[in-house]
């Protein structure tokens, strides 16, 4: 299901997670300016569910996802897109690390 504000409709187990943290430039202490560009992956990130899609299939029988839009969530892998200028992750369920509570 997605909501109005997107123009990307997941399919199957996948999810589309709106970034939470806002990256910008970042000065360490030394003075050293670390630029947007270069990105640290640290394992799980955190973000919003945006859209989700109908599920999958499992013996036939179409399973929907326990995660809902809205919620905030922690996830491990993702692909990394940008719809009108903001950054989203499209992952599939398993990706999923944990909701945020």
């Amino acid at each position: 299901m997605a909501t109005k504000n997107t123009k990307i409709t997941p399919l199957g187990d996948r999810v589309l997670i709106q970034n939470s943290l806002k990256t910008s430039e970042k000065k360490t202490k030394s003075g050293i300016i670390i630029p947007e560009t270069v990105k640290e992956d640290r394992g799980a990130k955190e973000g919003k569910v945006i859209a989700v899609g109908e599920g999958k299939y499992i013996d036939g029988k179409l399973v929907p996802l326990s995660v809902k839009v809205g919620q905030s969530v922690l996830f491990s892998w993702g692909d990394d897109i940008v719809i009108d200028g903001e950054e989203y992750h499209l992952v599939s369920e398993g990706n999923i690390l944990g909701v945020v509570n």
